[in-house]
């Protein structure tokens, strides 16, 4: 399909299914708009089209893009005022803008293990609400994923977690307001792998408020692990964050930079570890207002920074090899390793990787002695699972 305004057209049509064409040097590769929906996209070739390679505008809701090749289009596959939609296991590659845009009320989307490659954003999400960026593998863009309020209206819900975000050019996550004055609420982002992106980590604009980054690796990337803007501000704070569980190790400058109104955040039993590769004036985290909080992290620099009780933080990067309750030793603290450690105790699984052989008493797992009392027993696994339910305490170290 060659040289249409739009290669393939459905206006208010529904119940369709767009399969095997191959759809080139069109404006719009396929169009869905005016309440088209339950169609199924599949495993269509969408190339070189001026506009959109997919394009959903506007109310068209319940479709289902799958398998799809779109590549060197000026857009990849755009969602506006689109909801309920599912985008599967497509390539997008090479676009001028968004790989994958969710774009102006376009919400309950789910964005699953496609590949979104050198297109300038990987993921663009503006006024978009309640939608799920899982499993995709985000790399070469010029940004990983960018999720903002543009203008007027909300940007809330939105989980992003078990996505591989490597060397993108800027950040691997950006998140924030750029205009307008409604925040940006309880956004999760979650086990994902963030690592070598030029910029930094996770870049956090300002306005936004509920943030969750749990249990993420966020290493080696050329800036700050996790960076709070100077764009905070009063009217526009950046406050009542959850950062837990992470290892954000071996960044070029901060591990963790918190701006003077970044406020009440919680910072606990992350991994914060050899950052400042680029050797300036940076540290593990670097804490420039007094009402941001934690424990129990492990780190060996920092600027104004001390968890509960201590100089600093509660453990040093040389002193312990290991993470408590990272029971399977694969540098996340998840649901996996109450599986992991329950099975060992009953006797039908593996023995936890990282164990120290005590002289008097045999091995000991200190992964796995997740309440610190330095003993590995079922009050464990109550323990973490506990804690991963959000109503327990964060794992310890034993002394």
């Amino acid at each position: 399909v060659i040289d249409f305004g739009s290669g393939i057209n459905l206006n208010s049509s529904v119940n369709n299914t767009i399969t095997n064409n191959n759809i080139n040097s069109n404006s719009n590769g396929i169009y869905l708009g005016w309440w088209s929906n339950n169609n199924n996209i599949i495993e269509n070739y969408v190339v070189s089209n001026t506009d959109y390679g997919i394009l959903l505008y506007p109310y068209s809701d319940n479709n289902i893009i799958t398998e799809n090749h779109v590549s060197n289009n000026d857009n990849g596959i755009h969602l506006d005022r689109s909801d309920n939609n599912t985008l599967l296991r497509n390539t997008v590659t090479s676009s001028t803008d968004e790989g994958i845009a969710l774009y102006y009320d376009s919400n309950s989307n789910m964005v699953l293990e496609n590949t979104i490659s050198s297109n300038f954003w990987g993921v663009f999400g503006d006024v978009t609400n309640r939608n799920v960026i899982e499993g995709n593998n985000i790399s070469l863009n010029g940004l990983g994923i960018y999720m903002l309020i543009s203008g007027g209206g909300y940007f809330y819900s939105n989980i992003i977690r078990d996505n591989t975000i490597t060397n993108n050019n800027g950040s691997g996550i950006r998140i924030g307001l750029t205009g307008g004055s409604y925040p940006t609420n309880d956004v999760i982002i979650t086990n994902n792998t963030i690592t070598n992106n030029n910029g930094g980590g996770i870049n956090i604009g300002s306005n936004v408020q509920g943030l969750k980054i749990i249990g993420n690796n966020i290493s080696s990337n050329g800036y700050n692990g996790i960076y709070y803007s100077q764009y905070c501000d009063i009217t526009h704070p950046c406050n009542n964050h959850t950062i837990t569980n992470n290892i954000i190790n071996n960044n070029g400058r901060n591990g963790l930079l918190l701006s003077t109104l970044s406020s009440f955040n919680n910072i606990t039993l992350n991994s914060f570890c050899s950052n400042n590769q680029s050797g300036g004036d940076y540290y593990d985290i670097n804490n420039a207002n007094s009402s941001n909080y934690g424990d129990y992290n492990k780190c060996d620099t920092t600027a104004n920074w001390n968890d509960n009780g201590v100089n600093g933080c509660t453990y040093s990067c040389s002193g312990y090899d290991y993470t408590p309750g990272d029971v399977n030793n694969n540098e996340l603290v998840n649901v996996a390793d109450v599986t992991y450690l329950f099975s060992y105790l009953k006797g039908v699984g593996q023995a936890p990787p990282f164990v120290i052989e005590t002289p008097n008493n045999g091995p000991f797992y200190p992964a796995a002695d997740v309440n610190g009392n330095c003993m590995v027993n079922i009050a464990d696994v109550t323990y973490l699972f506990s804690y991963l339910k959000g109503v327990g305490q964060a794992p310890r170290y034993c002394p």
